[in-house]
């Protein structure tokens, strides 16, 4: 993940979310939703109300995070 591209107040809450998202990835503070359109097979769950991290599922029981960011991750 491009953690250091991130400010310092947005690296702790990708890691408090990161940490939520192992033990439940549909945690109702997630926001976990599948995306549609271009990124069809795709979902997003929210760090901030800005700010998304993109993963594919990968296994039953595995993810692969795509990207971190602002709403731009969906362009």
């Amino acid at each position: 993940m491009k953690l250091l591209t991130l400010r310092k107040k947005y690296k702790d809450e990708v890691r408090t979310c990161d940490a939520l998202f192992r033990k439940d990835c549909f945690a109702p503070r997630l926001h976990t939703h599948k995306l549609t359109g271009k990124l069809k097979g795709f979902w997003s769950f929210s760090i901030t109300s800005t700010h998304r991290i993109l993963f594919q599922f990968y296994r039953k029981d595995s993810v692969i995070f795509v990207d971190v960011g602002d709403n731009s991750i969906y362009k």
